[in-house]
């Protein structure tokens, strides 16, 4: 504000930080303010030297937006590990299992393919003595090899027999 001395409400909008609502409930105090200052000093707007504000993106209607589960889903089955399509899109291991477990969950995807039988057994033999409930009791009572999302797929699994 300081640098362009806007002098409407329009002019501030283009100051970042002021957008519609926030030039109309609070522009007239700074307004007046920065007003003032410029008749002291004999100074004028300098808001035609400022860049203007980027327009807003418009994004897709939500009908055409692909779900990001079924995109990492759709990359699974095309034969990518998730190592791939966590690289591919540029998202943590921990994202893209998140995105499996649901499907998982609903028998779209074989545990057994992600998850080896001799830890599913380890797993269940696990969840039989401690329960499913607490996650980090259940890591803490496996051998280090069997990562959380392999306890998870497994669980998930289980959640819908």
């Amino acid at each position: 504000m300081s640098k362009f001395l806007p002098q409407t409400i329009e002019e501030l909008k283009q100051i970042s930080g002021f957008g519609k609502i926030k030039a109309e409930k609070l522009g007239k105090h700074f307004l007046d303010i920065i007003s003032k200052y410029c008749d002291e000093h004999n100074l004028h707007s300098l808001i035609n030297d400022k860049p203007l504000k980027p327009e807003k993106k418009i994004s897709k209607p939500q009908s055409e937006k692909t779900d990001t589960k079924t995109i990492t889903f759709n990359l699974y089955k095309a034969g990518k590990t998730i190592q791939e399509i966590a690289d591919q899109r540029s998202l943590a291991i921990s994202t893209i299992e998140s995105h499996l477990f649901y499907f998982a969950g609903r028998k779209e995807i074989d545990v057994s393919k992600l998850v080896s039988e001799d830890q599913q057994q380890l797993i269940m033999q696990t969840i039989n003595k401690f329960g499913k409930e607490n996650l980090k009791e259940l890591k803490e009572n496996l051998t280090a090899d069997i990562s959380y999302g392999a306890l998870r797929f497994v669980i998930a699994n289980l959640d819908n027999n």
